[in-house]
């Protein structure tokens, strides 16, 4: 049976067949130049529609700029006169009119006076709007020259003034008229020019295409002719080779595989079967591969992202899943901006883009939002993917691939750690460290503009005895209060701190001694004001709490002498300059010994810095004193 159907002749088929597919392929050949001679007539067609506009927008201009020119200045007259100019004055007016109507339908209609788009380059742009322009400035002339030749016509001929002003102006408008109906010509030339230039560069073109399409159509049935007889040759010359084996098939099947027939048959299905039996083991080592590279992404700690060279999301991993929330199936297929808070600043992806594109690699923090809507902070690394070119075989860019982690824990904690270093734990003002700081920028600020500044140091009055009293807790309730008043009225500019346990420190920048006197006093009687309620055994107690102050300031241009000062010319006179750390430390200094003052006083109450002279005084007073 097999041999049977070996035996017919194929020839005759095969012959129909490649007939069949000849005739076929000429059809569709012939097809695809008639459609792409149809697109190109359908161009040559627009092009031509649009010259022939033209050529009629030059021809309606011509005849308005011949109907503008039969109109003459005439005045008012006698009424013969009048009777005898009025018909030749009314054609010239209708022409006018007429000719102007016709020419702003033309500079209107889309269908014909537009270029079509696919034709436009800048310089037929550039025509088409000179065009337009000076069309314009000509039917703004134009009306204005019918609306003089109106008004002389309304006049009489006693008012030489209006007409010797009138007819100027009619001599100026007639010539400008002139000028801009030339430059009007010229341009509709230039344009017409130019869309002619355009036909031929098309027609040549559309030639050009017609060979080539022809020209693609014959290689094309030359190698399906080649095609077709490379395929009847290698059946003609296996087929003998593949009746021979069947013969010899048909033949051990006859015979129950005799031991003496050679074993041909089964050399061949073995060589058939180890081939069978290699490509599948490589297939499942390459499967196996496969499967295990997926493994070690699922297990991998940080998220995995790859999306193609759009954007698109292709891959995730598990830990991507834990990260922001989202299932595989959720964003596979989604840009990766569905992954995006718009906290991000502009700047963090420029340089995202700029390093991937010269270094093929970027790391840094990204803010993004997980499914449930929570901003987090993440460490990402990205790099670009690449492979060869099909063509070339140069590396190109073809996708990327994301390492992410969740680092919104670590950036809480260095938020933390901060404040702690900058504030202090008890009351959350600024701590030692920090207000001094500050301070010596203040510092140098007045030094360098010459500004005032005060520095105020309270410190709780019989601290000890409260802690001893009442316990560290109600202690730190009393420092917590002192604390409160002063936050409520420290200045914008100002400073508060907590340099010490019951001791805090104000800068006031700007302040001199009289206002930084009256600023401690109203927070001395603040403070006396505050209440601290205690509860114990015996009831409801209130502990009032008072403070004592020492202020020291920096007068504008006042100089210090010290270690380390430095010489300044400023408006012609020399002052020496400390620096501002030197300076900070003997203002607060000075305040330290003004509280101390106040102390000794009685507390409650404020101590400026006393100067030399008031020292000097006050040391005698205490001298004078201790003598009587």
């Amino acid at each position: 049976m097999l041999k049977a159907l070996l035996d017919k002749k194929p020839f005759s088929g095969f012959v129909v067949l490649f007939c069949l597919q000849l005739v076929c392929l000429g059809f569709i050949g012939l097809t695809l130049l008639r459609f792409s001679a149809l697109d190109d007539s359908g161009q040559s067609r627009a092009l031509r529609q649009a010259l022939y506009s033209s050529h009629d927008l030059a021809y309606e201009a011509r005849h308005l700029a011949d109907a503008i020119s039969d109109l003459r200045p005439d005045v008012g007259s006698s009424a013969e006169t009048a009777d005898s100019a009025s018909v030749p004055r009314r054609d010239a007016l209708q022409r006018f009119e007429s000719q102007q109507q016709r020419l702003l339908q033309t500079l209107l209609d889309d269908k014909g006076w537009l270029v079509p788009r696919a034709l436009v380059d800048p310089e037929v742009e550039q025509l088409r709007q000179a065009v337009e322009k000076h069309l314009g400035e000509a039917l703004n002339n134009a009306r204005q020259l019918l609306a003089v030749h109106q008004s002389l016509q309304q006049l009489e001929q006693d008012d030489n003034a209006v007409i010797a002003t009138l007819t100027r102006r009619w001599h100026l408008l007639m010539t400008a008229h002139h000028d801009y109906f030339n430059a009007s010509e010229q341009a509709l030339n230039d344009f017409i020019g130019q869309l002619n230039r355009i036909d031929r560069q098309l027609y040549s073109k559309e030639q050009a295409q017609r060979q080539l399409r022809m020209k693609q159509v014959a290689q094309a049935l030359a190698v399906l002719l080649l095609l077709q007889l490379g395929v009847w040759l290698v059946r003609y010359v296996y087929l003998r080779r593949f009746r021979r084996f069947c013969e010899q098939l048909e033949s051990y099947v006859q015979t129950g595989f005799d031991d003496k027939v050679e074993p041909v048959l089964f050399r061949r299905l073995d060589k058939l079967r180890q081939g069978l039996e290699a490509t599948l083991r490589l297939q499942g080592s390459e499967l196996q591969k496969q499967h295990w590279k997926n493994i070690a992404l699922d297990a991998a700690g940080e998220g995995i992202l790859i999306a193609d060279i759009t954007g698109t999301i292709q891959y995730t991993n598990t830990a991507f899943t834990a990260i922001t929330g989202y299932e595989a199936s959720e964003v596979l297929g989604k840009n990766c901006n569905v992954l995006s808070s718009g906290q991000t600043d502009q700047e963090t992806y420029q340089q995202l883009w700029r390093n991937i594109r010269s270094q093929g690699h970027w790391s840094g923090e990204l803010i993004n939002r997980r499914k449930e809507g929570v901003v987090y902070t993440q460490m990402t690394t990205i790099a670009g993917l690449y492979g060869d070119h099909p063509d070339t075989a140069t590396p190109v860019l073809q996708g990327y691939v994301a390492v992410m982690r969740d680092i919104s824990e670590r950036k809480q904690m260095e938020q933390e750690l901060k404040i702690l270093a900058t504030e202090d734990g008890l009351t959350g003002v600024l701590n030692r460290k920090t207000v001094l700081i500050e301070a010596q920028r203040c510092v140098q600020w007045a030094q360098r503009y010459n500004d005032p500044l005060a520095i105020i140091i309270l410190d709780i009055d019989h601290f000890k005895a409260i802690n001893d009293r009442w316990g560290h807790p109600v202690g730190d309730k009393a420092i917590i209060a002192v604390s409160r008043v002063c936050q409520s009225v420290v200045p914008e500019k100002g400073l508060f701190g907590r340099i010490g346990g019951e001791e805090f420190l104000l800068v006031l920048p700007g302040m001199n001694t009289v206002q930084a006197v009256d600023y401690a006093q109203q927070l001395r009687q603040a403070i006396e004001e505050t209440a601290i309620s205690l509860s114990s055994d015996m009831g409801q107690q209130v502990l009032q709490v008072t403070c004592s102050f020492g202020i020291s300031w920096l007068n504008p241009g006042g100089s210090e002498t010290g270690a380390g000062t430095v010489l300044e010319t400023n408006a012609g006179f020399v002052r020496e300059v400390h620096p501002p750390a030197e300076r900070l430390s003997h203002l607060i200094a000075q305040a330290d010994r003004a509280l101390y003052e106040a102390k000794s006083s009685g507390r409650n109450c404020v101590r400026p810095t006393l100067t030399p002279e008031a020292a000097a005084a006050a040391n005698l007073t205490k001298s004078v004193s201790r003598a009587f």
